[in-house]
């Protein structure tokens, strides 16, 4: 991700860290028999401080259990993150997956599971670039729904729009579609004009525009 994009991401992740964070209850009410999963790849500790400061209180007043992991350099969660999503999908009926991370092959993880423990995989979500292609992947692998993205992106911007969307409605079609039209709003609006400067914001567009796809809806 170029310079400036990755500023602009931390940028919209710490205004909806700062702005509305204090407006998520960190305790129910829980959604019983759902849990969350979710993953921070080894990136600028900053980078890891808003995601943990955004996601963490949201799957906490959400969900009946959560499990919240962030890697390092050289220290990958990888053996953790199986484990979590073993005992997640034995005793929760729905388990959501957030992979907050680069370009990634958590996917091979997930497939280590038994089938009838994936199937109760509702939702997967993933912020790499270039994750949509994973689509028909995480399809052949039995979960209800996966969203990820064509290219090169600012996932945070979706992402930001997106969770707090899903944990209201559980609608995969609906959250998917609205989050990227207000990301398509701001990118076209007065902060995409002067990013238009430094960067083809039609080619950044294409990367970051999320793609839903469905064995079943939630």
């Amino acid at each position: 991700m170029r310079r400036w994009q990755m500023g602009l991401a931390v940028t919209v992740v710490l205004l909806g860290t700062c702005g509305a964070i204090a407006l998520v209850p960190r305790s129910g009410p829980h959604r019983a028999g759902e849990a969350a999963v979710a993953i921070r790849d080894a990136v600028p500790g900053y980078q890891q401080l808003f995601t943990e400061r955004y996601t963490v209180p949201r799957l906490e007043a959400a969900y009946e259990r959560y499990w919240y992991f962030t890697e390092a350099s050289g220290l990958a969660r990888h053996r953790e993150l199986y484990q979590a999503l073993d005992e997640a999908t034995l005793h929760f009926a729905h388990v959501d997956l957030f992979l907050l991370a680069h370009g990634n092959r958590y996917v091979d993880i997930v497939r280590r599971l038994p089938d009838e423990q994936r199937a109760r995989l509702r939702l997967v979500y993933d912020t790499g670039g270039g994750s949509a292609r994973q689509g028909p992947e995480w399809m052949r692998l039995g979960i209800g729904s996966f969203v990820g993205h064509p290219g090169g992106n600012v996932a945070p911007a979706f992402y930001v729009e997106f969770l707090p969307r899903w944990l209201k409605d559980q609608d995969a079609p609906k959250a998917v579609r609205e989050a990227n039209l207000k990301v398509h709003g701001w990118m076209y609006g007065t902060v995409g004009n002067v990013a238009n400067r430094f960067t083809d914001r039609d080619a950044l567009w294409d990367g970051t525009e999320a793609q839903l796809f469905q064995n079943r809806a939630p």
